[in-house]
Formats: C-alpha cells, structure tokens, sequence
C-alpha cells in the first residue's frame, strides 16, 4: 500500500492523525494485491488468456496529493495454464491436414496424458508429415515403448528410419510388425522397403508379393515390385505389375513414369511416350516425366501405342496375384504355421 505524508494543522494533530490511520485501514482491508490477484485468476482461468491485476483504488484519497518516493509497480499474474486439449481436437487438426497444428495439439495432450499410446502415435504421425522427421521417429519410439506390439507404430517408425536413410534400423520394427499382424500388407510392403533398400532384392520380391496376395489392390506393392525389377535391368518382367498398376492409379505421376520407364528400355518407344504424357498430364511439375517425354517423344513419331498389350499383361498380373494368394493360404495352413 503506498504510503502517504500527512500534513498537520495545528492543535488539531492528533485527530487528522487518527483519522488517516483509520482510513489507511480500511483501504487495506477492503483487497490488497493477494485478494486482486485471486479474482483475476478466477477470471481467466481456462480461457488461455493472460491477465493482468492492477492494484485496486484505495476507498479514499488524500485531499492534497502527495508525490510517492517509495511507490511500488501494479502486480502482474504468471500466465494462465494454457487450456487442456483434448485427443479429439488434436485429431481434427490432423484430419483437415493441418500438420503443424496437429503436432502442437498432439504435443500439448501427450503432455497431460503420457500414458496415452495413441497419442504419442499420432504426434509420431503429425510430425512427419510436417517434415519433423526427429520429432517423429521420438514419439513413434516412445509409442513402442509403451505398447511394443502395436503394428501401426512399428510400421510407421520403419517408414520414418527409412526417410532418415537407416533401413537396417528400420527392418527390426518391421520384422516384428509381420511377426505379429502377418497379414499385414502394409507391413509386409514396407518391409520390402527395407529389403531392397538394403541390397536384399530376391527377399524384396517376396515380401511384396506376400503384400499383394494379402491385398490384391495395393498398388505400392505393385509399382515398389515393378521400379525394384526395372533396378535390376529386368524391364520386361516389370511391365506387368506397373501395367495393372496404372489401371488401379491412372492419375498417379510416379506410377506412369515408371511403367513409361520400363517400356522405353524394353523397346516399346512409343508406349512409353504414352505413359510419360499421362504422367506430365498427371503432375506437370514432375520433372523425371517431363524430361523423359521431351527425350522419347521425338523418336516415337507418329506411331500410336497399341493398350490392348498392356491390358493383357495388367490381366497376367492379375492372375498371378491369385497364386500367389492361394500359396499363401496354404502355407498358414501347414502344421505348426
């Protein structure tokens, strides 16, 4: 409470005296800085606002004022608890794509609920999907820890060790992803990932067809299989699974150039010139298509590629996938599997 001169008037000192300590009283009582500062917080508690207590004006004043040498600043309230978030906010900024967000809600709820595996999965997914990649191989990590079962953590923090270039690291999660969820086509995709990353081509194949006798639609696996093959200079075998592939995703970029690469060094000059235009057409923006039309275009004149070839190898494929089916089929039946 600031403090105040009194000045005096003659004989009249002692009762001015009395009558301004009285008053210095009862300002004190009627709420000093403990008393203001409860009520401001009460005020702004939960609104994630930040308030400021100014000191409350004394019930009386001087009849003259005086200068204060020894006053003292207003109070000023730490900031409010920001308020709680709940899994469901967080999970609608992610479900409206709005990555960074998602991984400050996610952040802001693991916080609260440590507990929560889920909640550390999905901050593992935000995360990378707004480019934090370290952040996100963290959080998919501690997902893990917390439940070292869960497929769709291991999965994703394998998709995650692979963008960080660690495919060796990577195949752990994997292999136990498929050792736990075997019919997991997303888990045994991945890992062929992580197979062919590491120089493991003839594993590669069969994890991907593992992926497609368990999903005969998954297009990854079809076009992963169809790009490994055309790695390994083996074009022709790669146009079957590419050419079911484009059917499934004819707007996919990626898909159409690699089919348009695979039929280009098997010789067939103008299909490929078809495949790298439905790929610029797809993403004009995708330079591997655009320099690859500009390269073949030229030298498949005025030919036009004959479809019914690349509907009749997109139907092989198809076959193929049923046998491969039923393979695996028989093999979780066998004894002991």
């Amino acid at each position: 409470m600031s403090r105040h001169s009194i000045i005096l008037w003659g004989g009249r000192r002692a009762t001015l005296l009395a009558a301004a300590t009285a008053v210095a009283l009862g300002a004190a009582a009627c709420g000093g800085k403990e008393s203001g500062s409860k009520q401001a917080a009460k005020a702004t508690r939960g609104s994630g606002a930040v308030a400021t207590a100014q000191a409350k004006p004394a019930s009386a004043t001087p009849a003259r004022p005086v200068a204060d040498s020894g006053a003292t600043a207003a109070a000023v309230l730490p900031p409010a608890p920001e308020k709680p978030v709940t899994y469901q906010e967080a999970e609608t900024a992610f479900r409206d794509r709005d990555y960074v967000e998602a991984t400050r809600r996610f952040q802001t709820y693991v916080d609260r609920k440590p507990e929560n595996v889920w909640g550390h999965y999905m901050l593992g997914l935000s995360a990378w999907k707004s480019g934090q990649v370290a952040s996100a191989e963290q959080a998919l990590d501690k997902a893990v820890e917390l439940q070292p079962d869960n497929v769709k953590a291991r999965i994703n923090l394998g998709r995650v060790l692979l963008e960080e270039g660690r495919p060796e690291d990577a195949l752990t999660h994997l292999e136990h992803a498929v050792d736990v969820d075997p019919v997991s086509d997303d888990g045994w995709r991945v890992l062929g990932n992580a197979q062919a990353d590491l120089g493991r081509g003839d594993d590669a194949i069969e994890s991907y067809r593992h992926a497609l006798a368990l999903n005969e639609s998954d297009t990854w696996a079809m076009n992963n299989l169809g790009l490994l093959l055309i790695r390994q200079g083996r074009y022709e075998e790669a146009l079957p699974a590419l050419a079911r592939a484009s059917e499934l995703k004819p707007a996919s970029a990626v898909v159409q150039n690699n089919l348009g690469v695979a039929l280009e060094r098997s010789g067939h000059t103008a299909a490929a010139a078809e495949a790298y235009r439905a790929a610029v057409a797809a993403d004009s923006t995708y330079d591997k298509a655009v320099v690859s039309l500009a390269r073949v275009e030229p030298l498949a004149g005025d030919a036009v590629a004959d479809p019914t070839d690349l509907v009749a190898m997109a139907r092989a494929f198809v076959e193929e996938i049923v046998r491969w089916s039923d393979a695996v089929v028989a093999t979780s039946r066998e004894p002991g599997s």
